[in-house]
């Protein structure tokens, strides 16, 4: 083979790796679960499961509940937080979803759930992003459909 051939194939090569768009990972707190990620239950996405989820650059509505026990406590009943949908940006950085430490203790998250919890982005590079949040009101059996409904609204929304 030419070595012109040669050189501009592996130029080609490089740019082309250069340019290729990286997901980020999105990793979760403790005791964070995720459930949902564009109206896709998560552990159904191939890269994807309830502790982390491999992302392209975009915007993203996700779905996750708390859940805790105090296992301090003889006869602790655990606590599990209704819904949360939150919208997120993605680039080209690694993030953990996370709550404030305080969250770790069942009486602190009990309490903070029951009102708006404080929810953030921590980014790879050290900086950090609060988020809105929107708690999924109701039962249990009403949950899946509040949830598809809220991603029909954020896909129109987005598009």
């Amino acid at each position: 083979m030419n070595m012109n051939i040669r050189k501009s194939i592996y130029f080609g090569l490089i740019l082309f790796s250069a340019t290729q768009v990286q997901a980020a990972k999105l990793s979760l707190d403790q005791f964070v679960h995720l459930s949902f990620i564009n109206g896709v239950a998560a552990n159904e996405l191939a890269n994807s499961s309830r502790k982390s989820a491999e992302l392209s650059p975009g915007t993203y509505q996700i779905v996750v509940k708390y859940g805790n026990a105090d296992t301090f406590k003889k006869n602790a009943r655990p606590f599990h937080s209704k819904p949360n949908i939150l919208v997120i940006e993605v680039d080209e950085r690694d993030m953990k979803l996370a709550l404030p430490i305080g969250y770790r203790n069942v009486a602190t998250a009990r309490y903070n759930f029951d009102r708006t919890p404080e929810w953030s982005i921590e980014y790879s590079d050290g900086s950090r992003k609060s988020l809105k949040v929107e708690q999924v009101s109701g039962t249990v059996m009403e949950y899946d459909a509040k949830i598809m409904a809220a991603y029909e609204q954020f896909k129109a929304s987005n598009e």
